[in-house]
């Protein structure tokens, strides 16, 4: 059972108001210069309750022993051999100090092979799950590499027509407000008690002068999101001349939601070539495309790293799923949460920012501690519901995944997927925020006729984690081949290769990307019935996008004109050059500003490209 408040008394609620984002860039009053006059091997005065709010940390229920299973792939051949303990790294000892106060003891997989190749300043393509040990595994090596180097490592402020222009040495871009935020924490920590500052920047009006205020501060290392770094970028506030390390995490996510026009400008005012910089991608998925648009960042001889999922082969995540009519959802969902046990953390994802609230607010009237968060909240809103949610006070997130996306929230117990994804990845994405670091998790996902594309993955993954699945999951899988469902392998974010988010498209065997599985409707779907789901579910295909159907031989996913085509823009890349209709799971005019297309076709975003442009994997249509 969980901790119930009245409505009245949640909305009375007073929680703490401490400033998440600013603790430490002021570094105690260190005066920001070129870096020539500090003592770089002096530590710096610390702080009891400075430490205490950047080192705890809930460890409860690790296990590490569970990442010892987890399969490791690396290439190429000559790649640096991977470390077993953190000494092995010879980090700075300021560095090794604040990783022995976070409580770390065995490097994860992910850090065990990205923390050499970093330190060897070899670029990297990173591929493991948020929640793996990835944040520590880049700033660890380039904290102490800066250390290590001290003021040849910064080029410190410069002087421009009059104006103070700050020249970060480190550059981090990520996707999301929330994300950065924690990269800051997270760099901050590894910081702690060094002439190091660490600066953040994201979107988002509230906050805008107060983080110009702090940038004034110093700026040694740099968390932005693009926009927000382009907008300070051309008030010549920032220089990036004097960049060595460029990380670009949750990078999947980034070029696929269209941010690559903001990357190619970041890089291209004036950051050193990537001859000589060293450039890191981290993310849970590298499809092969994404790779193949990675390139142009990355040296020729970046190491790839994928890490297997964890739980992938294990039974650490319970998986649950439930047939759920829409309209009893509410109320399954109360019946689940009633039972949950004291203390746990749920996150309930669902589809809109509407629902969000709404779903909150109905947990909230029925006496369930509940805290949304979703894009159209105002950043202290969310800053303060993720706080809430994260201490326990309100033990349950209804969220919306790109507001989620990223975020790292320890010891969640159970996910709720009341509004299941539309594609598979995003599940797996989803489901993931549970059962971190060997902990116990449970996922739990509502599905009824509108999910029906998702059959045939979802039994995979259920397969694939050697748990049982419910008959009407395996009878609509089965129905589901008649009609070409859902296939892990193909698609735009198929090519997950089993276990892993991606395999190294330059060994040749990558699957997946463009040329994955392809789909050929001779007609539309034929009705099924059955008795279990209810028999009123008919035209399911058509219904799950949105009243979109294949035509034919040019067939295609579909481009509905209601639900999910309107809600994402469209699912399905149209028609490829044989006139099949192709499966790829891309998004087209909503999020992206285009469908894309097999072989060349255009798409329809506001900023046109040439597919052409992008060789066989028909990239077009940037939205500006």
């Amino acid at each position: 059972m969980f901790i119930r408040f009245s409505y009245h008394q949640q909305q009375s609620m007073v929680y703490p108001n401490y400033d998440q984002v600013g603790y430490i860039a002021k570094a105690f009053g260190y005066n920001y210069n070129n870096g020539d006059t500090l003592d770089w091997n002096a530590q710096t005065l610390g702080s009891d309750s400075m430490e205490q709010q950047l080192f705890m940390a809930a460890n409860s229920g690790i296990n590490f022993a569970k990442y010892e299973e987890i399969p490791v792939d690396v290439s190429p051949a000559d790649a640096p051999p991977a470390i077993q303990h953190f000494v092995d790294a010879k980090l700075h000892s300021f560095v090794q100090d604040n990783v022995a106060k976070s409580g770390y003891t065995n490097p994860t997989p992910v850090q065990k092979h990205s923390i050499p190749t970093l330190l060897e300043n070899r670029d990297l393509m990173s591929c493991a799950q948020t929640g793996s040990g990835k944040t520590a595994a880049f700033l660890l090596p380039i904290i102490s590499h800066i250390l290590t180097d001290g003021p040849g490592a910064i080029k410190g402020s410069t002087q421009v027509n009059g104006r103070r222009v700050y020249n970060p040495a480190v550059l981090v871009l990520s996707p999301t407000r929330e994300l950065a935020i924690q990269i800051h924490k997270e760099s901050a920590k590894f910081s702690y008690r060094t002439n190091l500052i660490t600066a953040i920047l994201y979107g988002g009006r509230e906050n805008y002068r107060e983080q110009l205020n702090r940038l004034r501060n110093g700026c040694h290392i740099l968390i932005a999101t693009p926009g927000r770094l382009i907008d300070v970028l051309e008030q010549g506030l920032i220089g990036l001349g004097g960049v060595r390390y460029l990380v670009l995490d949750e990078a999947d996510r980034m070029l696929d939601m269209g941010f690559e026009p903001q990357i190619r400008k970041i890089v291209n005012n004036g950051m050193p070539p990537k001859t000589n910089r060293v450039t890191a991608m981290f993310s849970a998925t590298f499809p092969k495309e994404i790779q193949i648009l990675a390139q142009d960042f990355l040296k020729q001889n970046y190491v790839f790293l994928a890490v297997g999922r964890v739980g992938s082969t294990s039974d650490n995540i319970e998986q649950n799923l439930i047939w759920v009519e829409e309209t009893q959802k509410r109320h399954t969902l109360g019946n689940i949460l009633e039972n949950e046990e004291m203390g746990s953390l749920v996150l309930i994802f669902v589809e809109t920012k509407r629902s969000a609230n709404d779903l909150s607010y109905f947990l909230s009237r029925s006496g369930l501690s509940s805290v949304p968060i979703h894009g159209d909240l105002k950043q202290y809103e969310r800053e303060r519901n993720l706080d809430m949610f994260k201490s326990g006070q309100c033990p349950v997130l209804v969220a919306t995944a790109v507001a989620a996306r990223g975020l790292d929230i320890p010891n969640v117990r159970h996910v709720i997927n009341y509004d299941l994804p539309g594609d598979i990845d995003e599940y797996v994405h989803r489901i993931g925020r549970t059962g971190r670091c060997g902990n116990v998790g449970k996922a739990t996902s509502f599905f009824n006729e509108k999910n029906r594309v998702l059959a045939r993955d979802l039994l995979e993954i259920v397969k694939e984690t050697h748990q049982v699945a419910p008959d009407w999951l395996v009878r609509i899988a089965s129905e589901s081949r008649s009609y070409g469902g859902g296939n892990r392998g193909g698609g735009y974010r198929g090519g997950n290769s089993g276990r892993f988010g991606g395999t190294d498209h330059r060994r040749g065997s990558g699957r997946g990307g463009f040329n994955g599985s392809m789909s050929t409707f001779n007609s539309a779907p034929s009705i099924n019935t059955w008795n279990q789901p209810p028999s009123q579910a008919t035209g399911g295909w058509q219904k799950s996008f949105g009243g979109g159907q294949a035509q034919g031989s040019a067939g295609g996913n579909g481009y509905g004109n209601s639900g999910f085509g309107k809600t994402r823009g469209g699912r399905g890349g149209g028609f490829n050059s044989s006139g099949n209709g192709s499966s790829s799971n891309y998004y087209g005019s909503g999020s992206r500003g285009g469908g894309t297309s097999y072989g060349g076709n255009q798409g329809f975003g506001s900023t046109q490209q040439s597919a052409s442009t992008r060789g066989n994997h028909g990239y077009a249509g940037y939205s500006s």
